[in-house]
């Protein structure tokens, strides 16, 4: 086979080499020279990833594509027929139900997708977003690209709470029920609550009361003990520090008082020395309690989107007033 677009022109070295290639694998049966200059050439549908297009078109609901093999034709063709099987016989299921069972895939790291589309379509809700009467019905997000099984070298645990445990406790070094309300796909508290307090009498992590204010157990890595205990004995300095609320950095009404701030594109949040002093929610501009009198002009235009300020800005108080 060659990869030579539209052509129908016949090599005739090419037609020589497979008759001496036949020979190799099939030494009764000769290819005569009549049959070499009756050849013939036919071209087959390449993809540009070099992979097979399967499945159902947009436009024409009763049209079910399985071409694009190339010249993988006959070791792609019984699993091909097997999936056009299952496509045109359908699942019996609401594309709703098939879609939370490979999102549990997703969840165990067992699948994986070669787009980012679906991915995003599951963090901002669009396969659970329920569609307009009056508007067009759009194809699900999640149809978009290929899924496949992903291969690992090992064998994954069979106990997957110690792994969420282990992930949570690097991501934020102190754990509590707090923080689990950030964290939509955890299991329950109760569930990791065993796991904690097995690393703890193993002497993998500590427990104790690291955050005032919260109640219930709480648990945190050594490292993360040591450095708030630094934090502690660090003299504020006046650091002002602003984040977008989409930033897993948003603990507002969460682990700090006031009210929580929601995580949507566009909405930021002031800290000073780690305390929230002003927020920005839906263009809306509010003054913390935690703020000092002086400080509410500077807080304005620290917040101020027009501002020439990166996302992430430090400010020294006693250089701006």
């Amino acid at each position: 086979m060659e990869l030579s677009g539209i052509n129908h022109q016949i090599r005739e070295n090419r037609v020589r080499a497979i008759a001496r290639a036949t020979a190799d694998y099939y030494t009764d049966f000769p290819v005569p020279e009549t049959a070499m200059e009756a050849a013939r050439c036919g071209l087959r549908p390449v993809s540009p990833d070099g992979l097979p297009y399967i499945g159902r078109t947009r436009q024409w609901k009763n049209l079910t594509l399985a071409t694009g093999h190339a010249m993988m034709g006959w070791s792609l063709g019984p699993v091909t027929g097997k999936l056009i099987s299952e496509i045109i016989s359908g699942t019996r299921h609401l594309p709703s139900e098939i879609e939370d069972a490979l999102w549990q895939l997703v969840a165990a790291g067992l699948v994986t997708a070669d787009s980012f589309a679906a991915l995003r379509a599951l963090i901002s809700g669009e396969t659970k977003r329920a569609a307009h009467p009056r508007r067009r019905r759009q194809p699900r997000r999640t149809r978009e690209g290929r899924w496949s099984l992903l291969e690992v070298e090992e064998k994954a645990p069979e106990n997957t709470t110690e792994l969420w445990v282990h992930q949570y406790m690097h991501r934020y070094g102190i754990l509590c029920r707090e923080l689990m309300l950030r964290e939509t796909s955890a299991p329950p508290w109760r569930t990791l609550l065993e796991v904690l307090r097995r690393s703890e009498a193993r002497g993998e992590i500590r427990g104790g009361r690291f955050i005032a204010g919260l109640n219930g157990e709480q648990f945190a890595l050594p490292e993360a003990v040591d450095a708030l205990r630094a934090l502690r004995r660090k003299e504020p300095h006046g650091q002002y520090i602003r984040i977008a609320a989409c930033d897993p950095l948003n603990l507002a009404g969460i682990l700090t008082p006031g009210p929580r701030i929601p995580a949507l594109l566009g909405n930021r949040i002031l800290y000073r020395d780690g305390v929230p002093v002003a927020v920005s929610d839906s263009g809306q501009l509010s003054i913390l309690p935690q703020a000092e009198p002086d400080e509410y002009r500077l807080l304005e235009h620290l917040l101020d989107i027009r501002t020439a300020s990166h996302l992430h800005q430090t400010v020294d108080i006693s250089e701006n007033i």
